[in-house]
């Protein structure tokens, strides 16, 4: 009788241990699959970072981000719409809707970011959605909408300011989940804006060039 029972026992406790045994592969497997996955959206959170520190203007740093970035993250879309104070900075064609010369200009749109507030409750965070029948309206065209079934919707602020929302559009519907991804996409904000700031420096630098020009050739006329 006690050798049945410790033969039992022995088969309850082998069991256990091939049970925990399994729950361990199981783990190691999926913090292995993490790590994978971090390391290539970390490989192309920087090559998106090359990219973006090319750019001489904020017309090629949003058009790169709209075209290099959907290649990178192989993504369906990608738009950016901006503070319309930085509309100047743009053909007036990106704002007349032109987009038979621009290719980019359905991807490129201004609004007041007063308006565009309300999307996030926290300017510091993006918003990720799936499972949708269409992208969100202020931020895809209306002939792009249909086709978005997850996004994740990218504030760019600086002190509480908004400057731009950046949205990606997948056609997959799990593509973006809560959580997932949050440190890269905070990682590529704090990239555009370190990038925009650098050129709208420039770009004042150079609008204010041709007043000094003038001031110093006063005296002499």
């Amino acid at each position: 009788m006690k050798q049945e029972l410790s033969a039992r026992a022995l088969q309850m406790t082998n069991a256990r241990l091939r049970e925990s045994v399994a729950s361990l592969k199981n783990k190691l497997k999926f913090l292995i699959t993490c790590s994978e996955e971090n390391e290539i959206k970390s490989q192309r959170i920087e090559e998106m970072e090359d990219v973006l520190a090319a750019s001489g203007s904020m017309k090629e740093l949003f058009d790169s981000l709209v075209v290099q970035g959907a290649r990178v993250f192989e993504m369906d879309v990608i738009t950016v719409t901006l503070d319309e104070s930085l509309a100047r900075l743009w053909p007036d064609e990106y704002k007349s809707g032109a987009g038979s010369f621009y290719l980019n200009s359905d991807n490129i749109l201004f609004a007041s970011m007063d308006s565009l507030k309300s999307t996030f409750s926290n300017l510091d965070a993006p918003v990720l959605r799936g499972s949708l029948k269409k992208g969100a309206a202020e931020f895809f065209p209306s002939q792009i909408s249909g086709k978005v079934h997850s996004e994740a919707l990218l504030p760019v602020s600086v002190g509480g300011r908004l400057h731009c929302v950046v949205a990606f559009g997948s056609r997959n519907a799990g593509r973006f989940t809560d959580g997932d991804g949050v440190r890269f996409l905070r990682r590529l904000s704090r990239t555009l804006v370190l990038r925009m700031e650098f050129l709208l420096m420039r770009e004042n630098a150079l609008d204010a060039e041709p007043a000094s020009v003038m001031e110093s050739a006063a005296p002499g006329l």
